[in-house]
């Protein structure tokens, strides 16, 4: 299944108009969203792929695991980190 996550403030059909070219290929397999906070990728990182079949095409409610809105890039850093020392 395509789906592509278009995260952009300009308005809506502003940017259905810029991406029609390529939406039209996908229908509707696309979500636009004005802030990255509220995107799959935000939410499930280093398994966003994953976390999208289990809960679209198997059926099943999925958490999430957002990543944290911090100040500091290093403490982004540290967040990451532990994802990637579990994998």
């Amino acid at each position: 299944m395509n789906q592509i996550e278009i995260i952009d403030i300009r308005p809506k059909q502003e940017l259905r108009d810029l991406w029609d070219p390529f939406i039209k290929a996908h229908k509707n397999h696309y979500k636009i969203r004005a802030n990255f906070h509220d995107s799959w990728i935000a939410n499930h990182p280093r398994r966003m792929g994953e976390a999208f079949k289990i809960q679209n095409w198997d059926g099943q409610f999925i958490k999430t695991n957002p990543i944290p809105r911090l100040s500091k890039l290093e403490g982004l850093w540290r967040w990451f980190d532990v994802l990637l020392q579990e994998e």
